[in-house]
């Protein structure tokens, strides 16, 4: 038999806590080489401005195997519908024979927010409670519970092109998380507040200027994930450089225009990233010097945190009675 699962058993079986543990072991054994990810197929969609994406990934420590399937169609917010459509299939690692059929938006969202809930966690300075988020869809939602289950009570002030959008993820978010979250009157009110950001918008250029930013200011870039396309500046990624810490180095050198365009410029060098999140967790490495210190974590999604999040919403779901089964 077959689980299957809506967006709404997604989200109902995988609460954020549990998603920033499964995905936290997932990169772990990345960095310790106990996970098979290799570089994700792509083929782009050019007269509809859309693009699909597989990731597969097995993760040995967690008998994880999935792959999942991923479409990104910018132009559909214009049109009131998703950007991101996604299916996740879990199989038996044993057997190679199907176990779940997942929704894969709502485990794209969780996934997402749950790295910047690790990356924050490791690499925030001391005392970090002021959040700044760029962008009032489904990752920046899952974004401020990630970063209230790290931070335990953040005070988050959002920034959204349509100031409707950002109204009414303040609104839901302060109900929802009981949290204090508010609306920006601009960029820099965000970006200059606040000791951690984060980027989720589908914005190809900058979505604030580098050099407002406060000392210590800790940046998660999730959103922009093409060679020529970019949410944070070249001046960030200098005030960074030395503190750059990447989802995926191969992924990241291929597809990540915050490295790639100021590479591109000469204003940073491949020497000036200081490595992968799952290395930093394996190795026990410190990001930071000190409180002072501007640090950045760039992810362009890899597929590990994908296997990580199905394989507990699986278990979780099973165990629950959540979804339905149906036989192939």
């Amino acid at each position: 038999m077959v689980l299957v699962l809506n967006s709404t058993e997604v989200r109902a079986a995988l609460p954020m806590k549990e998603a920033i543990r499964s995905v936290e072991e997932g990169f772990r054994a990345l960095g310790a080489g106990r996970a098979v990810v290799p570089k994700r197929l792509g083929i782009s969609i050019k007269e509809f401005d859309g693009s699909l994406l597989c990731m597969p990934a097995y993760i040995t420590d967690q008998e994880a195997l999935a792959v999942k399937a991923v479409s990104v169609y910018p132009r559909n917010q214009e049109k009131g519908r998703p950007t991101l459509s996604a299916v996740a299939v879990l199989l038996d690692p044993r057997t190679g024979e199907p176990l779940a059929i997942i929704e894969g938006g709502a485990l794209t969202a969780i996934r997402t927010g749950a790295a910047v809930g690790i990356a924050t966690k490791h690499m925030a300075a001391e005392g970090a409670r002021r959040v700044g988020i760029f962008g009032a869809g489904a990752v920046g939602r899952a974004a401020a519970d990630a970063v209230k289950e790290v931070l335990g009570e953040p005070v988050i002030r959002v920034y959204d092109l349509v100031r409707a959008r950002a109204e009414r993820f303040a609104k839901e978010v302060s109900r929802q998380l009981d949290i204090d979250a508010s609306v920006a009157a601009d960029p820099r009110d965000a970006a200059s507040w606040a000791d951690v950001i984060v980027t989720a918008t589908t914005s190809a250029t900058p979505v604030f200027d580098g050099r407002c930013l406060g000392s210590g200011a800790h940046i998660n870039a999730m959103g922009a994930n093409s060679p020529d396309a970019r949410e944070v500046d070249t001046a960030t990624l200098l005030r960074a450089r030395g503190r750059i810490v990447l989802d995926s180095k191969e992924a990241c050198m291929a597809e990540a225009g915050e490295i790639l365009i100021p590479m591109a410029e000469g204003a940073i060098r491949e020497s000036d990233i200081f490595g992968e999140l799952g290395e930093v967790l394996a190795k026990g490495r410190a990001v930071r010097r000190s409180e002072k210190d501007v640090t950045l974590f760039k992810s362009v999604g890899v597929a590990v945190q994908d296997a990580a999040a199905a394989a507990a919403v699986y278990k979780i779901a099973k165990a629950a009675g959540i979804g339905r089964e149906i036989q192939f």
